[in-house]
């Protein structure tokens, strides 16, 4: 711990004097925080001899409480800091990766329906639009699909029965950018 600053005690200094215990703590603070990252369990006496701190024990349950020691617990029988394997950290990310895999599930089903629906008009299998589905109340059981191999063409909620104005929908070997 420097206990001067060129010559000059800090709480003496003009300018370090209202900060110098919240720098000390903090720097203290962060240190303890490296050390411990590689370690699963330390002995507080060996500790205690690495950074002779005061209140060494005090300032490991700060941290705890704070979070800045994932999953990590004093075991004062033992004399030990240990940390369990499992880490607040580790149960977040997981739930992370969960919600992301379930947006990505959404988004690659919600494409293949768009796909289907766009491959199905393209060879005569026409969607059409259900009138409970405007009014909000579902798909009105049917999925907004009809077959239309049971006589002739159909028209649909969108446009006519006739081919004029609609565009082919691309065969996937070929380039979108040809068509420009």
């Amino acid at each position: 711990v420097m206990t001067q600053t060129n010559g000059i005690p800090p709480t003496m200094d003009v300018y370090m004097a209202g900060h110098w215990d919240k720098l000390c703590t903090t720097i203290h603070e962060k240190c303890l925080v490296e050390y411990l990252k590689p370690f699963q369990r330390v002995k507080l006496d060996r500790m205690q001899n690495d950074f002779p701190i005061p209140d060494l024990r005090g300032l490991l349950v700060g941290l705890i409480g704070r979070g800045l020691i994932p999953g990590a617990r004093l075991d004062l029988r033992d004399n030990l800091l240990v940390k369990s394997h499992s880490s607040p950290e580790t149960l977040r990310d997981r739930q992370l990766n969960g919600k992301i895999l379930a947006a990505e599930t959404t988004v690659v089903d919600n494409t293949l329906s768009l796909l289907v629906r766009l491959s199905c008009n393209e060879h005569g299998i026409i969607t059409t639009s259900n009138s409970s589905r405007r009014r909000g109340d579902g798909y009105g059981g049917r999925g907004g699909m009809d077959f239309m191999g049971r006589g002739g063409n159909q028209i649909d909620d969108y446009g006519s029965d006739d081919d004029e104005g609609d565009i082919p929908m691309m065969d996937s070997h070929q380039n979108p950018e040809d068509g420009y």
